[in-house]
């Protein structure tokens, strides 16, 4: 029997926690059919997958910590998955080489899984992770868009090769992720990759869901501000969290769908139409991997003139509640600053 380590790199925003918390969940039934997904005893991360400090050991160079996790996990025969979002970054570094080597010495076949979205999907869930998490990302939706095009993050079939260098093309699994696609696909795809027997719908559903669209912006710019009064990020993110948890049932928050504007997001699909194409011959056998459907949106006002009603009937509204941080109070100054400016554009 061939024993098989799946590498399970992301991509993030990409049903990544979703698929650690059923293999989480199901580990006990997995291991009867001699795959294995634990944690180290030593981790102490959450919703991170099991793989995150592997991955932070690779990414700093840490190589003997790294190897030292390597045989841990790999003290056993079957099937081992390993899981971190943080391991797509691990393609580019040198040091993945060494690791990959390892691991074969360990007696196990590496291969690697990626799920990915179209870039104009990804880019909006990649903003809104920005803009609620622990990032001290302010910028804008496009200011992100530019930066992921400079790192090269959007260019799928690039980012892959260099994993492809290490472990061989036919060692890596790509699995696209389309609308049209059932809320179970992203399991369902994982456990027929790994020779998993598959179980009837659990009721599982997707796990780190995005909060409501209208007030990612506005969350911007209650954690821009917090920034640059000089918050911790820690205190900033708890207030973001706040707004968005309150927000929906104290105001009437706007039905859009999406962040990124219509204009952008058509330029966006034309541009990386050429990188798409030699994914799907490179890695899915010319199958197609993208839905071709681009969504509406060109109704939908700019997201920046939504902001201020919003902020002024969230600071302003009759009920007033206790927020961590004193919210109501931090966003009297910025609401004025909106206003005078509104007023100037009137």
């Amino acid at each position: 029997m061939q024993n098989t380590l799946f590498l399970h790199i992301g991509m993030p925003k990409c049903a990544t926690t979703t698929v650690q918390a059923y293999l989480a969940n199901h580990a006990p039934r997995l291991r009867h059919e001699a795959i294995h997904y634990d944690l180290h005893p030593d981790d102490q991360t959450k919703n991170q997958g099991n793989a995150a400090h592997l991955a932070a050991d690779i990414l700093n160079g840490r190589l003997e910590s790294a190897e030292a996790l390597l045989e841990h996990f790999l003290d056993r025969d079957g099937t081992v998955v390993l899981s971190s979002e943080m391991l797509i970054a691990a393609g580019r570094t040198a040091e993945t080489g060494r690791v990959l080597e390892r691991v074969r010495q360990l007696g196990f076949v590496p291969q690697v899984v990626c799920y990915l979205r179209r870039q104009d999907f990804w880019i909006e869930s990649d903003f809104k992770q920005h803009v609620k998490g622990h990032s001290a990302w302010v910028g804008s939706i496009h200011e992100l868009v530019e930066r992921r095009a400079e790192r090269r993050t959007l260019d799928y079939c690039w980012m892959l090769e260099n994993w492809a260098n290490l472990v061989g093309s036919e060692n890596v699994h790509v699995i696209p992720l389309n609308p049209s696609q059932s809320r179970s696909y992203a399991v369902e795809r994982f456990l027929t990759l790994l020779g998993a027997a598959s179980e009837p719908d659990d009721g599982r559903r997707d796990s780190n869901v995005s909060p409501p669209t209208g007030l990612i912006e506005p969350a911007r710019y209650i954690k821009r501000e917090a920034l640059r009064k000089g918050h911790s990020i820690e205190d900033v993110a708890a207030q973001v969290q706040d707004f968005i948890r309150t927000a929906p049932s104290l105001i009437d928050v706007p039905a859009r769908k999406f962040v990124l504007p219509q204009r952008t997001r058509l330029d966006m699909v034309e541009e990386y139409a050429a990188s798409n194409e030699a994914l799907e011959r490179r890695f899915l056998s010319g199958k197609k991997a993208f839905d071709d459907a681009v969504p509406g949106g060109a109704d939908e006002p700019p997201v920046e003139e939504e902001v201020s009603d919003i902020l002024a009937a969230y600071a302003l509204r009759p009920q007033k509640i206790t927020m961590r941080g004193g919210l109501t109070e931090r966003l009297s100054q910025p609401l004025r600053a909106f206003r005078r400016l509104r007023q100037r554009q009137a």
